[in-house]
């Protein structure tokens, strides 16, 4: 019996693997593909209503990332604030 199962296993993930579109392989399919998609949206900066929180959070690391090597006095108040909340 366990090796019907290992065996139904191995051709469920060769399906899935190789994009075979069956009753079994449908959902996880989409899900992969959803997953493939936002990933290379906020990569890219694509904003759509999955992508913008993402993209806004991306932004604002990179923001405070810049502002942690500019000279603390070209920031203003609230920067400082986050730039030293970060350390």
């Amino acid at each position: 019996m366990g090796k019907i199962q290992r065996a139904h296993l191995n051709a469920l993930g060769l399906a899935f693997e190789s994009g075979w579109i069956s009753k079994s392989t449908i959902q996880p399919l989409l899900e992969k593909a959803y997953r493939n998609a936002f990933v290379l949206g906020v990569e890219r900066d694509i904003v759509t209503k999955d992508t913008a929180k993402d993209i806004i959070a991306k932004a604002h690391h990179a923001m405070v990332s810049v502002a942690g090597s500019a000279s603390k006095d070209s920031l203003d108040e609230d920067l400082k604030k986050t730039v030293s909340e970060k350390k």
